[in-house]
């Protein structure tokens, strides 16, 4: 008895050769399916040879259904005014992004000696994207300074599935009135 599997990425070519072309094999074992049917949007149907085991009468091919992440390069800059505030400790910022998401940005920053943790949430028109990261900090002068990297956390309508480890994010905080300039760079998958 010969078996032989091929696997070419997305397609596979199962074929089953027997002497007898039978489906049990000659010491009454039977053939066992070790793929179930339907995996993972993958269909699977065996190749069945000839009796004489001279040609394959039947070739199952595996379908795959590839989905590709749509990678959009986020380049926002905001504009924000301070809402509320916790001393000068915590900051809850909001006005309006442009760039690539354009729409209202919310952001609240806990400032530390060194370093700020961010956290926003864009919304536009077709959904909220969420997201965190801990920025170098520093005051020089009458202007605080804030730059490191923040990931994505969450977002909904066609930001549901969105994903971002690196964005890069660079801030400055006017802290006469606690005025927030920020613009965020990066690679956002969807």
């Amino acid at each position: 008895m010969k078996l032989a599997i091929t696997l070419i990425f997305a397609t596979a070519i199962a074929i089953v050769t027997s002497s007898a072309g039978a489906v049990t094999l000659p010491d009454r074992r039977a053939y066992e399916l070790v793929t179930p049917p339907d995996k993972n949007g993958v269909s699977i149907s065996p190749a069945v040879s000839t009796p004489d085991g001279s040609a394959v009468n039947r070739i199952g091919l595996i379908r795959q259904r590839a989905t590709t992440a749509r990678v959009t390069h986020l380049s926002e800059t905001a504009q924000l005014h301070l809402v509320a505030h916790q001393g000068t400790q915590v900051l809850h910022e909001e006005g309006q992004a442009s760039g690539t998401l354009r729409g209202r940005l919310v952001v609240v920053i806990n400032i530390g000696y060194t370093e700020a943790t961010v956290t926003f949430t864009a919304r536009s028109s077709a959904g909220t994207l969420s997201g965190r990261g801990v920025e170098s900090y520093y005051v020089s002068g009458k202007i605080a300074h804030f730059s490191g990297r923040m990931s994505v956390t969450g977002g909904t309508g066609a930001y549901a599935h969105a994903s971002g480890s690196r964005l890069q994010t660079t801030g400055l905080i006017k802290r006469a009135h606690y005025e927030v300039q920020m613009t965020v760079n990066g690679a956002l998958k969807s």
